[in-house]
């Protein structure tokens, strides 16, 4: 599932906010179906693709529920 996400990340073409509104619409299921230390990883991963000053809190809002 990481390499599949890393390629979505890498091939993902539209805004950083576009981004966000695909990771929850399309991954959030499939994140939460894994373990801790993979969701650690793609919470790192959208952290370094999602570096938008204005997109932190909602880029943070997502992350935790990755967490939940």
């Amino acid at each position: 599932m990481i390499d599949t996400f890393k390629n979505f990340l890498s091939e993902f073409s539209g805004t950083q906010r576009e981004l966000l509104a695909a990771l929850e619409a399309s991954w959030l299921t499939r994140i939460l179906a894994q373990g801790p230390s993979e969701r650690a990883i793609v919470a790192a991963l959208i952290r370094k693709k999602v570096k938008s000053k204005k997109l932190v809190a909602e880029r943070d809002a997502f992350v935790e529920k990755v967490f939940d």
